[in-house]
């Protein structure tokens, strides 16, 4: 008898009913059929990643920017931060009274969510388990958000924090 498993029911079922060596060996079989099936496509994966990462370069300048916090908005700031798409910012220059243009490889704006930050760097991160380095540095000013956004707030954990589980999920 064939041992194709379209759900976790039918292989459940299959396990309850094992009762001769023939169904051993097909069950056996089927496990060394999944796990080839995996093991070409995690290297496929690894392949694709490679690149990916090829095209887009070794190293990737990202931006994410902030909301004006409280105290900003109490104390008469002003937005001077926007972001018109994923890869570009733009700033006002109070000292030439004109708006700057900067772009990068990616960039998040202030309504970004950590799970959204996390699903554009988890490609590179996971380059590690198939034995690339890899670092993520978070750089700016005080209160610009580094710290949220690597280690997150609450529920809402930052990228480190959903490495290390990504990873131990493995």
């Amino acid at each position: 008898r064939s041992a194709k498993f379209a759900t976790t029911n039918s292989l459940q079922s299959f396990i309850n009913n094992i009762d001769t060596a023939a169904d051993i060996n097909i069950f056996k079989n089927e496990i060394l059929a999944v796990f080839r099936q995996y093991d070409a496509l995690r290297r496929n994966n690894a392949k694709l990643l490679v690149k990916m990462q090829a095209l887009q370069g070794n190293i990737q300048v990202c931006c994410r920017t902030r909301p004006p916090n409280e105290a900003e908005l109490l104390g008469g700031g002003k937005v001077c931060v926007e972001v018109p798409d994923d890869t570009e910012v733009v700033c006002f220059d109070a000292k030439t009274d004109r708006w700057k243009t900067f772009f990068f490889d990616r960039v998040w704006g202030a309504a970004s969510r950590q799970v959204d930050i996390f699903a554009d760097v988890e490609p590179m991160i996971m380059t590690v388990v198939d034995g690339y380095n890899a670092c993520i540095m978070a750089y700016g000013q005080t209160g610009s958000g580094k710290t949220f956004t690597m280690d997150g707030y609450g529920e809402e954990y930052g990228v480190s924090y959903r490495t290390i589980g990504k990873l131990f999920e493995i």
